[in-house]
């Protein structure tokens, strides 16, 4: 994939190679921004995957306890009605934090970056000032 990319932009640099300065660094720079979100964008696809799998693995193991829970008389299993309302509410509770968390990292709209969060605090303390 980088080489791909590397290549990519190479070619494209060879044909600014009569172009202005400005152009070729104007391009240049487009033509690497173009690649960078392409490369966000595959790693949102591959980390979204991973975090839906776990969260179906996750659920799947909790609803398999609950189920096994459900038939002690055939398998033997017991556990406390308490155990099982605290695994119930803390797995729902995991689950839906990881979910939150990671669509707002992978997902997350420009205006809301962290940065420029920080800069309107800074910005707004000093109006106060």
């Amino acid at each position: 994939m980088e080489t791909e990319n590397y290549e990519t932009t190479q070619k494209t640099l060879e044909q600014l190679g009569e172009a202005p300065d400005i152009v070729k660094e104007s391009t240049a720079f487009d033509t690497i921004k173009a690649e960078s979100e392409e490369q966000n964008r595959n790693e949102r696809k591959k980390y979204a995957a991973r975090i839906f799998s776990l969260i179906i693995s996750w659920l799947t193991i909790v609803l398999s306890i609950v189920t096994i829970q459900g038939f002690y008389g055939v398998f033997g299993f017991h556990l406390d009605y308490k155990v099982i309302i605290t695994l119930i509410t803390t797995t729902t509770g995991s689950v839906i934090g990881i979910l939150i968390i990671v669509v707002r990292y992978l997902f997350a709209h420009p205006d809301n970056d962290a940065t420029k969060i920080k800069n309107r605090r800074k910005k707004k303390r000093e109006k106060e000032r």
